[in-house]
């Protein structure tokens, strides 16, 4: 009996010393909150604050003058660039060879995916522009809309590259050229008959691809007269890899070569070694 009532004499004890511990560990805990409150926000706060405003404006600063450098050094650059991309630009046209170019109708087609049994043939409406470089020419297609049923559309090609002069490419019209070699396609107009579109056209045929055609009138002056003065030979020297065929780059890395078991890059045309200069 002794025992039992040992035991539940330690019971209560134990408790009451439990509770004791837990309030003090309460109380440390508080005591530790506000300390750190107090160093966090009252004390540190301010000169932490100062001390970060102090290290943003020196980063600002130093990002400053490396944009007011950068701009200088982008400057220098573009002053020498100049000559290198009037030269680039000039070797473009003087790769560009003068060939015959003809859009056939022919070529164009409703594609087969589509029911064509019951569509009005195309109807091709003759040049919109033609000379010995760009030829465009203008058609009536039918489109598969409910309404504004029958389409306006240009075709065109040309023997400058986009990288001369970008013309205008829609993918967006269902109609199969059969990749041949067109680099201009655009939807001009929908309307709900073809004579609304022929009307359309009388009206405002001088004015449908005006300023491109323009651009590229200035940019036909400018290559007739750098064959005029200039060839590919007065720039050999600049040649970084060259081959007997023809073929050369002015920057190795501006194109994408293979290369034989001997580590030597070939000619993409002939696949003949490539001659490099150092």
């Amino acid at each position: 009996m002794e025992q039992k009532q040992e035991l539940i004499k330690q019971y209560k004890e134990n408790e009451q010393e439990i509770k004791k511990i837990n309030n003090s560990l309460d109380e440390l805990r508080e005591k530790n909150r506000k300390e750190t409150y107090n160093l966090q926000y009252k004390i540190y706060y301010d000169r932490i604050r100062a001390l970060q405003d102090e290290r943003d404006k020196k980063i600002n600063e130093l990002n400053k003058q490396l944009k007011e450098k950068e701009n200088t050094k982008e400057q220098e650059r573009e002053k020498l660039e100049g000559v290198i991309i009037k030269i680039q630009r000039i070797i473009k046209f003087l790769k560009t060879k003068k060939k015959d170019i003809v859009i056939n109708e022919n070529d164009v087609k409703y594609y087969d995916r589509y029911n064509t049994k019951d569509k009005k043939p195309l109807e091709w409406l003759g040049y919109l522009y033609s000379d010995e470089f760009l030829k465009i020419k203008l058609l009536i297609a039918e489109n598969d809309k409910p309404k504004n049923k029958y389409s306006l559309i240009v075709y065109g090609k040309c023997i400058f590259t986009d990288d001369i002069i970008k013309f205008p490419y829609s993918y967006g019209i269902n109609l199969n050229d059969n990749y041949n070699g067109l680099n201009l396609k655009i939807l001009i107009k929908d309307t709900s008959t073809i004579e609304e579109l022929k009307k359309y056209l009388e009206k405002n045929k001088d004015k449908i691809l005006k300023e491109k055609i323009e651009e590229y009138k200035e940019i036909k002056k400018e290559y007739l007269n750098t064959l005029e003065d200039y060839k590919i030979e007065d720039f050999k020297e600049l040649f970084k890899v060259e081959c007997s065929c023809g073929f050369f780059l002015l920057n190795k890395n501006s194109y994408s070569l293979d290369y034989n078991n001997k580590n030597k890059p070939l000619c993409p045309k002939c696949k003949g070694v490539l001659k490099e200069r150092k």
